[in-house]
């Protein structure tokens, strides 16, 4: 459990001070726990920064069209009824964001190099995570009846 409060804390508070200072979204966050390595999305839209350096990984934030539209709308000021390029750009500004500010609140954070955001469209995609060894944090967060997963997968 040490580990999980190690890093689950750091990727709580860096995702909801990210959502509170680009959106206003105040997040219920739900309760962190270990995943498999192989994740199957019904998200309609995910984005991935990877981690390379002395720790590597990736950082994964996953959700629904609704989500994103509000978020986008809100980032952008401007009606979006679409995940559109404004959309793309938003949700892989908000994992940018979270996954920078991760390198200043975990243990050796300075040592993380983090790659450009990827983002996957479409509902029913999957993943797996290298590594046999490879142990999942899954954090879910909500923002009215909209919900939402944070993935990490960390190593030396």
């Amino acid at each position: 459990m040490e580990l999980l409060e190690t890093y689950a804390k750091p990727f709580v508070s860096a995702t909801l001070n990210t959502f509170k200072k680009c959106t206003g979204f105040e997040l219920v966050v739900g309760n962190p726990h270990f995943a498999g390595r192989t994740h199957n999305f019904q998200q309609d839209i995910a984005a991935i920064i990877g981690f390379s350096g002395e720790i590597r990984g990736a950082v994964v934030i996953s959700m629904k069209k609704a989500l994103v539209i509000k978020i986008t709308n809100k980032i952008t000021g401007k009606p979006h009824s679409e995940i559109d390029n404004d959309a793309i750009d938003a949700i892989g500004e908000i994992v940018n964001i979270i996954a920078g500010n991760i390198k200043r609140e975990v243990p050796d954070g300075d040592k993380i190099e983090i790659s450009l955001p990827t983002i996957i469209k479409g509902s029913g995609s999957s993943f797996s995570w290298p590594g046999r060894q490879s142990r999942t944090l899954c954090i879910s967060f909500k923002y009215n009846e909209d919900t939402f997963q944070l993935l990490v997968d960390m190593r030396k």
